[in-house]
């Protein structure tokens, strides 16, 4: 089920993606290796750790953007295919969050993936992202 929130005119889509579960396992264990082998990469994040930002070249993360590409195909009615330019793992801890910023420029869709969210987690907030 794909759901769209129509918080501002800019449109925000919600939907789970139902990925198997062994799937997820091992993208979580490939995420938390990289935490423990690899650089942190600061973006927008205040605490936690992020990894590189090309994922998207890893073949462990193809189903997961097939899984994406084929809501995008669902919510704009087309066979075409997604062009991803970046992809990176985030991991929070409590008192971590990321600093309000905005994903433009060469991007037409940004999206967000939770793989897993302890109980008592924070939620997502959006604004809209165009000056007043």
């Amino acid at each position: 089920m794909i759901k769209q929130l129509t918080l501002f005119p800019t449109p925000i889509w919600l939907c789970f993606l139902q990925l198997d579960p062994d799937y997820k396992e091992q993208l979580l264990k490939d995420i938390y290796k990289q935490k423990t082998e690899g650089k942190d990469f600061r973006r927008s994040n205040e605490g936690g750790w992020q990894s590189e930002n090309h994922l998207y070249k890893h073949q462990l993360y193809q189903k997961a953007l097939e899984a994406i590409t084929k809501v995008v195909q669902n919510v704009f009615r087309g066979p075409f295919l997604c062009d991803y330019r970046q992809l990176w793992a985030q991991i929070n801890k409590k008192g971590d969050y990321n600093h309000l910023h905005c994903h433009g420029g060469n991007y037409d869709l940004t999206g967000c993936l939770y793989l897993k969210v302890p109980k008592g987690s924070g939620n997502i907030y959006f604004r809209d992202p165009r000056p007043g």
